[in-house]
């Protein structure tokens, strides 16, 4: 009886690692586009400062703030990307912005500090993986604080339209 009693003990706690083991699996596999945890190395160099004091939006809670249009446009031809993302500097974070088409990062930024306004991308040396036509994507927005670290704060923008020429 008492091996009986140690081989159910053994059948569960291993039942148990297997079933957490497969719960991890799953999480981490949809969660399909992961973000760095790190900062972008250098400040994106398309930004400029958008010095103009425009509507006086206050700091929310979480220390971030962001304005942004749902459209982005994609030249193949010139290899540049036509969008709009303001961090404003309003905001208390660096962020870095992701486009996101299907699960694949076809875009993004460098460090966009407070304050920054970002009206073009140009395409990475490899291009992007979609030919001419309308996508559907989002924005994935990265924060991170003042040592890089990436913050527990982001945002997906979803909905965004891409036109691709």
């Amino acid at each position: 009886m008492h091996t009986t009693a140690k081989l159910i003990r053994v059948v569960i706690i291993t039942v148990i690692i297997v079933v957490a083991g497969m719960l991890i699996l799953w999480k981490v596999a949809d969660n399909k586009t992961l973000l760095p945890d790190r900062a972008p190395p250098n400040i994106e160099e398309n930004a400029v400062i958008n010095d103009v004091e425009g509507s006086q939006q206050s700091v929310p809670s979480t220390g971030v703030s962001l304005n942004y249009t749902k459209s982005i446009s994609i030249d193949l031809t010139e290899k540049t990307a036509a969008l709009y993302f303001e961090n404003p500097s309003q905001s208390l974070y660096d962020a870095a912005i992701f486009v996101v088409v299907q699960d694949t990062v076809i875009l993004q930024s460098g460090l966009l500090p407070p304050g920054s306004l970002l009206k073009s991308l140009p395409l990475p040396n490899e291009g992007v993986p979609l030919k001419a036509g309308g996508y559907n994507g989002a924005i994935l927005v990265q924060f991170y604080d003042e040592a890089g670290n990436a913050l527990s704060v982001n945002a997906k923008i979803d909905g965004i339209n891409i036109e691709v020429t």
